[in-house]
């Protein structure tokens, strides 16, 4: 399905979007870690999956917030800051630690995107 789904029209993925979010299981995210995990992943593969993922993060569903900051390592720039963007809005106190990494990046983007979460998160603090 997620395979099929990075594939799919933008209006495909819109419809069966939120289908995906209620049926998410330990294999789902499984499957959903495998296809993030490669290097190669496309941008758009990437920015797919990642909307998944963060939709899953922002229901507090503790194995997406733990898949989330474990892929915050991830070798390409744009799957680290789209994972901290998700992770800023499920407002996730248990990713500080991670994000606080990502400010040592040598990608600016990277930087910004960390320091974005970290106020989301934090506040004022």
């Amino acid at each position: 399905v997620l395979d099929h789904i990075v594939g799919a029209s933008t209006q495909v993925r819109d419809a069966l979007h939120p289908a995906l979010l209620e049926r998410a299981s330990a294999s789902f995210l499984s499957g959903l870690e495998q296809r993030l995990a490669k290097t190669d992943l496309s941008e758009h593969a990437a920015k797919v999956l990642t909307r998944v993922l963060g939709d899953l993060a922002r229901k507090q569903d503790a194995a997406a917030l733990r898949l989330a900051r474990k892929l915050l390592l991830h070798p390409q720039t744009f799957v680290r800051a789209r994972l901290a963007e998700a992770l800023a809005d499920a407002k996730d106190r248990g990713s500080i630690g991670a994000l606080t990494k990502l400010l040592r990046s040598g990608m600016p983007h990277v930087r910004v995107e960390g320091l974005r979460a970290l106020t989301a998160i934090q506040g004022q603090d």
